[in-house]
């Protein structure tokens, strides 16, 4: 190691230069002396996002009580390689990504920020509390991170404005919780909520075309953020009814589509080898498994019952694209050889995070999944469990 720790700083530039975002990271810490050849060339690159998604794994403390490790580990989805981060940002919060290369944070006090781990921009967002359904009582009783009411957050464009080097002050996340879906733009000091035409839940939403687009139980909904004025969404289409009843639906923009995503869970509840307190009492390791998935495309034509102008086609392949779903903001990716991705495959994170059923903690419940044969395969092979805050893509 004495040798390579002595290596000339005009040739260590020039191997790091062919080093990728992550690995001059890992290189950075090998040793003293190649700590600063590698500083100064993270500090001069462009930081972008990673072209292929990483896995941003959980806390050590599954429960988030008392984590006090900084650094989170990532899985590198193209080389299969695990790194560090040092991210005290991220100490017992919840944690998703929102695309563009930021994390969406939460901890107990319902303390919302934006995060970039590269950077370490933070932005801070309006606190829960100021939902218009915020229940107090409920949060006086919030002892532990896995009881914290969040589902999911998109952003609608990037919160950092490259131009001016300052935040976007146009961005707006939206996010759905128990307490309801709102959006607030950055700089906004409270939430505005969002209501829905048949007062739905909703799964998630995606920015396309200068609308927002939500799917609900049923429906997907459309409709468009004025100011600070409370949006009120109209349904385009009606989900198909023969899939509709499956348990998680995630929408995603693919090659300029809208796909509905349909994962079917099969729960230990169906098994009769197994009684309701067994499955509900915590005592066993995998309650619930993913079955399978279908996917519809949003086309313009009217549907079976005559009432809306759009309708669901279900597809069995997608056009070369492979789809990243989970607790993170659902997004598509052009399958290639270079990036390693299997096109027509949807690669899922385990987003039930359902307190205290699973023995260990959610997280098990990730794979690949092949659209065409149906099958389903591992991409981490490790384990990473958490009550509050799963495995998420990072990208």
């Amino acid at each position: 190691m004495d040798v390579w720790a002595d290596i000339p700083t005009d040739i260590f530039f020039s191997i790091c230069k062919r080093f990728v975002y992550e690995e001059l990271i890992v290189a950075s810490t090998v040793c003293k002396s190649w700590h600063s050849p590698c500083d100064q060339m993270l500090r001069i690159i462009p930081v972008i996002s990673p072209k292929v998604p990483w896995l941003m794994l959980s806390e050590e403390d599954r429960r988030g009580l008392s984590n006090t490790n900084p650094m989170r580990t990532f899985f590198n989805l193209s080389t299969g390689k695990l790194f560090d981060l040092n991210l005290p940002d991220t100490i017992n919060k919840k944690c998703v990504s929102v695309g563009f290369g930021w994390l969406f944070t939460i901890d107990i006090n319902l303390q919302v920020q934006l995060f970039h781990p590269l950077t370490h921009r933070k932005f801070n967002l309006p606190r829960y509390s100021t939902f218009k359904e915020f229940d107090p009582v409920y949060h006086d009783n919030l002892k532990e991170p896995c009881k914290i009411p969040f589902d999911k957050a998109v952003a609608s464009t990037d919160p950092w404005d490259q131009k001016i080097q300052d935040f976007n002050q146009d961005c707006v996340i939206m996010t759905t919780n128990g307490f309801g879906q709102a959006f607030a733009k950055l700089g906004d000091k409270t939430w505005t909520d969002i209501e829905m035409e048949d007062n739905a839940y909703y799964y998630e939403g995606v920015y396309h075309k200068s609308q927002y687009f939500v799917v609900c139980v049923n429906f997907l909904h459309v409709g468009n953020i004025v100011g600070h004025q409370v949006p009120f969404t109209n349904a385009l289409a009606q989900l198909p009814l023969h899939l509709a009843r499956y348990t998680n639906k995630y929408l995603v923009e693919s090659a300029g589509e809208l796909l509905v995503v349909f994962r079917h869970i099969r729960s230990a509840l169906d098994d009769p080898n197994y009684t309701y307190d067994e499955v509900m009492g915590g005592t066993l390791e995998t309650p619930y498994e993913t079955n399978f998935f279908n996917v519809a495309r949003l086309v313009k034509g009217v549907d079976s019952s005559g009432n809306y102008e759009y309708t669901f086609v279900e597809i069995k392949t997608l056009g070369g694209q492979a789809l990243f779903v989970g607790r993170n903001a659902s997004f598509s990716l052009h399958a290639t050889r270079l990036n390693g991705l299997c096109c027509d495959c949807i690669y899922f994170t385990d987003d039930f995070e359902i307190y205290n059923i699973p023995k260990n903690g959610c997280g098990f419940d990730m794979g690949v999944y092949n659209l065409r044969d149906g099958t389903i395969e591992r991409h981490y092979k490790g384990e990473s469990r958490s009550d509050y805050s799963t495995p998420t893509w990072y990208i």
